[in-house]
């Protein structure tokens, strides 16, 4: 949550001291600060008697924008560009700090090896929109599409290629259903899953992914698949499906949640090659 407080430093830390007393399975932390502090992608300062952002980014953290050689649909990479420019442009308001940001990420696709051509066109065509009209949520158009599933690969760009030229020829023996009137959704089934456990707090834990993304950990089974297959850290997606209460009256918790991953490992088929987990440790259900 970001906050902009209304009053004394000890009011706050008061309402701090209430909120943590409220429920004793959640806790809040808080970092405050004055002048300029960073929320997410984003950091707020304090310019004159305005509020101002800019982009937030560590010293440590490295280019980790999808490279161009990566085998990702070519429609992800066109896109990327885009998204890219207009994040920076709705983020940074100032106007003279956002061309300096523009140029940072420009330099980012080139490092990338990005064709210059799907740089400078996407960028020519934020930079043209009021940052206000780009701070307006846009709507989307919700036709009824149907999905075409599948497991992507090196042909799955050529296979959306032919059946989207096709589909007029495609469609006539499905009669007047609307789902079948435009051409389908290309959905690709996700066949990379790592399961994991953790006796610390689960943001801590994905904390610790995170960096060995970013420093490209190939000791780390996670961090070598985002390093070789080209992702980035914000296409990391993770969901907690279990867990493991702490035990009051003594046992080993441990032990427990050995158990669970073992069994989440075999019940969601994410052993190597399937998967991204190389083992698992069967010893808990033995002892």
């Amino acid at each position: 949550m970001f906050v902009i407080w209304e009053g004394p430093r000890l009011s706050l830390e008061q309402f701090y001291r209430e909120i943590n007393s409220a429920c004793s399975h959640i806790k809040f932390t808080v970092h405050v600060e004055s002048q300029e502090i960073a929320f997410l992608d984003t950091k707020v300062y304090v310019c004159g008697n305005k509020l101002q952002t800019d982009l937030f980014t560590k010293e440590t953290d490295k280019n980790t924008l999808l490279h161009f050689s990566s085998f990702h649909p070519p429609q992800i990479k066109r896109s990327l560009t885009k998204s890219q420019f207009t994040r920076v442009r709705r983020i940074v308001s100032d106007d003279k700090l956002s061309q300096i940001r523009l140029d940072e990420m420009t330099e980012k696709f080139c490092t990338r090896h990005y064709p210059k051509t799907m740089i400078y066109k996407p960028r020519g065509e934020v930079e043209k929109v009021e940052r206000k009209k780009l701070l307006t949520k846009s709507t989307r158009d919700n036709k009824p599409r149907i999905p075409f599933i599948s497991v992507y690969n090196t042909l799955s760009d050529n296979i959306s290629k032919i059946i989207k030229k096709h589909w007029d020829i495609l469609k006539i023996n499905l009669g007047d259903i609307s789902a079948f009137q435009n051409p389908p959704v290309m959905t690709y089934w996700l066949h990379a899953v790592y399961m994991g456990q953790t006796s610390y707090m689960g943001r801590d834990r994905i904390r610790e992914h995170k960096s060995a993304i970013k420093s490209k950990r190939m000791d780390q089974p996670l961090a070598k698949h985002f390093a070789e297959a080209g992702h980035t850290v914000q296409q990391l997606k993770f969901q907690i499906l279990d867990a493991v209460p702490r035990m009051r009256r003594g046992g080993n918790r441990v032990k427990k949640l050995l158990y669970k991953e073992a069994w989440w490992i075999r019940k969601l088929d994410s052993l190597f090659s399937n998967g991204l987990n190389m083992e698992y440790d069967l010893s808990p259900v033995f002892r």
